[in-house]
């Protein structure tokens, strides 16, 4: 079954910058954004995914 999103907001005025989701069933928050590279910014990150 597919998530059922509700979205959170979004500082985009031309749909390019991230945003935010809230999974209506489960409560979890899902980020749309950009792919972090930075290795200094992932080493502040306390669990980034690799993907």
């Amino acid at each position: 079954m597919a998530r059922r999103l509700r979205m959170l907001g979004t500082n985009s005025k031309t749909g390019e910058c991230p945003t935010l989701y809230e999974d209506e069933e489960t409560g979890e928050i899902l980020v749309q954004g950009y792919t972090v590279t930075d290795p200094d910014v992932l080493a502040q990150m306390a669990n980034p995914l690799k993907g």
